[in-house]
């Protein structure tokens, strides 16, 4: 069933399920190339190449995606910024992103070292209640 007349008709009904997809693919395709992947260094961009790219990238090379791991660490270590910026002026910051994970895990570890050593002092304290001079190390 055609809805609108002239060169700019459209189809409503059961085939529009295949226009939506097509539609919603589009928008993707243009939301990859409007969104970019930065690599700056105070002033100096390194690397500015839109999203859909670098995924091409990535799925192309993924049996060396260890590399990747290894060398975003690299850059991240020697201070250069990585951002992904969206097309309204939006920034992800992958550094401060970065940053966070560190210091949950940081935090993370520290409460697991102070548990474990808070359950090693209970042990060895039970042990000396017992008669016995031993220390436990799990």
């Amino acid at each position: 069933m055609r809805e609108k007349q002239g060169p700019h008709a459209y189809y409503t009904g059961s085939s529009n399920h295949g226009s939506t997809f097509g539609i919603r693919a589009k928008r993707l395709l243009h939301k990859g190339n409007v969104t970019r992947f930065t690599i700056e260094k105070g002033e100096e961009t390194f690397l500015n190449i839109p999203m859909s790219i670098l995924i091409l990238i990535l799925l192309i090379t993924m049996p060396i995606f260890w590399f990747y791991i290894i060398l975003v660490a690299v850059i991240y270590v020697l201070g250069y910024k990585i951002r992904i910026k969206k097309n309204v002026g939006q920034t992800v910051e992958i550094n401060e992103v970065i940053d966070e994970l560190s210091n949950k895990f940081k935090s993370a570890t520290i409460m697991d070292d102070k548990n474990a050593a808070d359950q090693n002092h209970q042990t060895t304290r039970k042990k000396k209640d017992q008669g016995e001079n031993e220390i436990t190390i799990e």
